[in-house]
């Protein structure tokens, strides 16, 4: 006879008559789940592998880039200040030139220190141009490495994967009433519930074209041939080189 689960409820202490199939049906199906468990369990550890490695790179990179933005800032700091004391010392030349024209603008010496005046605040002027471009240049690569920065701080954290990963000791669900079956009739062997299953989660890999390598055998580094800017020093792109095979992507 099958198992009377309503039965089992109501009087949990009371024993029932079970055929041994019935048990070996039992058996099936619990070995199936935690089979089932443990794969899943192994595919979350590969996983969370993958992404420490993944974190890893985005935390070096981020570092990296973080120096620069702090170097990027102290030369944006020097740049602001020498403006600033350009704009100063144009004010004092031009307050010069006031006082020379009230002493008098008929005297030819007055006069010549004059425009000598007039050309110093000219070329401080061009200077002064020079310098606010180069400032926007500086910003522009500022907020170009704190985009990056932010892309990086983005990535997935292997502790939100490790709270989807399944408890090894989660009861199995309690098998369904069956109906009671034939003496004569032997049992069909149950079909396992890990045949449909599936498990996996997205990650952001690079991937060797040639060989197939990933991980930590991709390495990023400078593409001197490819050069991005040159202030204020030069910037390269970046490429991929394969440890394992050599090639460059």
């Amino acid at each position: 006879m099958s198992i009377d689960w309503e039965k089992a409820a109501e009087s949990p202490g009371k024993k029932q008559k079970i055929e041994g199939s019935e048990l070996l049906d039992l058996k099936n199906k619990i070995e199936d789940l935690e089979n089932n468990i443990a794969d899943k369990i192994k595919e979350i550890e590969e996983i969370k592998s993958e992404s420490q490695d993944t974190m890893e790179m985005a935390n070096e990179a981020t570092n990296t880039l973080n120096e620069e933005n702090l170097e990027l800032n102290e030369k944006l700091k020097e740049a602001e200040q020498k403006i600033e004391d350009l704009v100063a010392e144009n004010q004092e030349k031009s307050e010069e030139i006031e006082e020379l024209k009230k002493q008098g603008a008929q005297n030819p010496e007055i006069q010549n220190q004059i425009n000598q005046l007039h050309e110093t605040i000219s070329a401080k002027e061009q200077e002064n141009q020079q310098l606010k471009s180069k400032l926007e240049e500086l910003r522009s690569l500022v907020a170009k490495k704190d985009a990056e920065i932010q892309n990086l701080g983005s990535q997935p954290s292997p502790s939100t994967i490790e709270s989807a990963q399944p408890s090894a000791h989660t009861a199995a669900p309690a098998p369904s009433p069956q109906a009671p079956r034939s003496p004569s009739t032997p049992s069909a062997p149950a079909p396992s519930s890990s045949g449909g299953s599936s498990f996996s989660f997205g990650s952001q890999r690079v991937v060797c074209p040639n060989c197939g390598a990933s991980g930590p055998a991709i390495k990023e580094v400078e593409d001197k041939s490819k050069i991005l800017s040159y202030i204020p020093k030069p910037i390269y792109a970046k490429k991929n080189i394969c440890t394992k095979c050599g090639y460059e992507f």
